[in-house]
C-alpha cells in the first residue's frame, strides 16, 4: 500500500530535516514537532504554576474545597481547565516521545518492513520502479502533468 505525498510537503519536509529520504525525514520531523509541543504544555503548566504558586494536584484540591478565591469566575474556570489540558498532553506527548525513541522490537513480524529501508514505489508519470527521491518521484520528468510524490506507509 502506498501512500501520496505532494511535492510542496515534500519540500518542506527534506528542507526541515535536511534529509531526502522521505522515511527518514518524517520520523525526525514527528520527533522535533513532538518535542515542540511538549515544551508548550511544559511553558504553559509553569505559567499557571507560577500564577496560583502551586503545582496542578494542589490547585486541584483546593479547588475542591473552596479555597481558591473567584473560584467560579470566567478567568479561573478557564485556566483550571487549561492547566488540566496542559498537565493531560504533557502525559500524551512525554508517552508518545518514549513511543518515538522505542527501538523496534526484534521480534518484530517478517510482514513489516525496516523502518529504515529504503522502499522501492513505481512511478506514476514514467512507470519505472524508483528508490525515493527520484526525478521521476519528484516530478521532474519530461511529462508536463507532475503528480504527487508516491510514499509507501508503514503497517
Amino acid at each position: 500500500m502506498t501512500e501520496i505525498i505532494s511535492k510542496p510537503v515534500y519540500r518542506v519536509l527534506s528542507d526541515l530535516t535536511q534529509e531526502s529520504r522521505v522515511e527518514a525525514a518524517l520520523p525526525l520531523a514527528i520527533k522535533d514537532w513532538v518535542r515542540l509541543r511538549l515544551k508548550e504544555a511544559q511553558e504553559q503548566r509553569e505559567v499557571f504554576r507560577t500564577r496560583y504558586g502551586m503545582d496542578f494536584q494542589a490547585f486541584q484540591e483546593a479547588w475542591k474545597e473552596g479555597r481558591i478565591p473567584d473560584e467560579h469566575s470566567y478567568e479561573v474556570e478557564r485556566d483550571y481547565w487549561e492547566w488540566e489540558a496542559a498537565v493531560t498532553d504533557t502525559q500524551r506527548l512525554q508517552e508518545m516521545q518514549e513511543n518515538l525513541l522505542r527501538p523496534w522490537p526484534s521480534s518484530r513480524p517478517r510482514s513489516m518492513p525496516s523502518p529504515w529501508a529504503q522502499p522501492s514505489v513505481t512511478s506514476p508519470r514514467c512507470g519505472a520502479s524508483l528508490r525515493l527521491p527520484s526525478a521521476c518521484a519528484l516530478g521532474q520528468g519530461s511529462s508536463s502533468s507532475k503528480p504527487p510524490l508516491v510514499v509507501p506507509s508503514w503497517p
